[in-house]
């Protein structure tokens, strides 16, 4: 590997949740690691239950790794690629997922994302897209919130940094038998919330 830390992107880009950014690897004679300004990030909140990372590249036949590691940005040191979590596959398709039971488990802090260009001269371009799920405790336990027909059920989420599904302990459930219809309604008082059922 060749080290570029200074190779576009310019500025190591600060990825939000689920947002895919666009990158352009340019044409190399070697195989060429892009981190530090040429690599991204993304802040993993406290408790974050899953951080996944998917490399995807629009170049036919390209070759990219995709490198993770914590706290501390991926490097190159004598020749190897120093991350906490690899992909190296042989295309330029690559997915890391980061649980709590992961080996080396998922943690609040800064997570930093770099890419290894195998494909020799020719540019490659594609996306990176990092998505932080979080499931938050609930006191009814796993089997969400028991619904009863007629009756309003009030509800509070925590912000989210980006599109979050909730379910399991965090939805709701109605047991439904001889009925010819049902209708279910879904009504915020947050002004802008944007939310689907």
């Amino acid at each position: 590997y060749i080290d570029t830390a200074a190779a576009p992107p310019a500025a190591q880009v600060e990825l939000t949740s689920g947002t895919p950014a666009r990158f352009a690897l340019p044409a190399t004679a070697e195989p060429t690691l892009y981190a530090g300004t040429a690599g991204f990030r993304i802040q993993v909140p406290a408790g974050a239950s899953s951080l996944t990372v998917r490399l995807n590249t629009t170049t036919p036949s390209a070759d990219v790794d995709l490198y993770v590691r914590r706290g501390t940005d991926v490097e190159l040191t004598n020749g190897e690629v120093i991350a906490d979590y690899y992909a190296e596959g042989p295309t330029g398709n690559e997915t890391i997922t980061i649980t709590r039971t992961s080996e080396l488990p998922l943690e609040a802090g800064t997570y930093f994302i770099g890419l290894g260009n195998y494909a020799r001269n020719v540019q490659v371009n594609g996306v990176v897209t990092a998505t932080v799920e979080r499931a938050p405790a609930s006191p009814t336990g796993g089997q969400g919130r028991t619904l009863s027909f007629g009756q309003q059920a009030r509800w509070s989420f925590d912000a989210v940094e980006g599109p979050t599904l909730f379910s399991g302990a965090n939805a709701f459930r109605l047991d439904v038998t001889n009925v010819s219809r049902m209708e279910i309604a879904l009504r915020t008082e947050t002004p802008g919330a944007d939310v689907d059922l």
